[in-house]
């Protein structure tokens, strides 16, 4: 085989193997996405999973996004468990140190994640077709039950 040939060949042999090894599959014969892990072992070799083969698989599309459950991420991080509105089954957890009951994940300006007591945003203004809201003082008393809510205008119950 002449050198031009060899060289050929190997040209060939490389576009041949990237065209054809362009997704990578982990436990599983037919990855679904550029990086698939079937975590169960239990995706068919041809055609889709089913829901419940699925739930257990990790996806990385073409465009980034990665799914947990879900065969096409359709944002950056798209989890999806197999709970119901009857019986939910929690999808994320995170652990900071700053967790705790009655905390939820609020961000800043920069999209920052921090764990905070929830709180009541005071807003005074305008509403509607010019109605002037004049607030002098509102108490919010929250147990662990419902809220109460208070508002005096004046001075007196409205």
């Amino acid at each position: 085989m002449t050198l031009l040939k060899l060289k050929h060949f190997a040209a060939s042999f490389i576009f041949m193997s990237t065209s054809m090894f362009g997704q990578v599959g982990i436990n599983t014969a037919n990855p679904l996405g550029t990086f698939h892990v079937d975590g169960g072992k239990n995706n068919p070799t041809s055609g889709s999973p089913s829901t419940t083969q699925l739930s257990d698989d990790f996806i990385v599309a073409k465009t980034g996004n990665v799914g947990f459950g879900v065969l096409s991420p359709s944002v950056k991080i798209d989890i999806s468990t197999s709970g119901t509105a009857a019986s939910p089954l929690p999808g994320i957890k995170i652990n900071d140190g700053l967790q705790g009951k009655n905390k939820v994940l609020t961000s800043d300006e920069n999209g920052i994640g921090t764990w905070k007591r929830q709180s009541l945003e005071l807003v005074v203004g305008t509403m509607g077709n010019g109605y002037n809201l004049p607030f002098y003082m509102i108490t919010i008393i929250i147990r662990q039950g419902p809220i109460l809510c208070c508002l005096l205008e004046n001075g007196l119950l409205p």
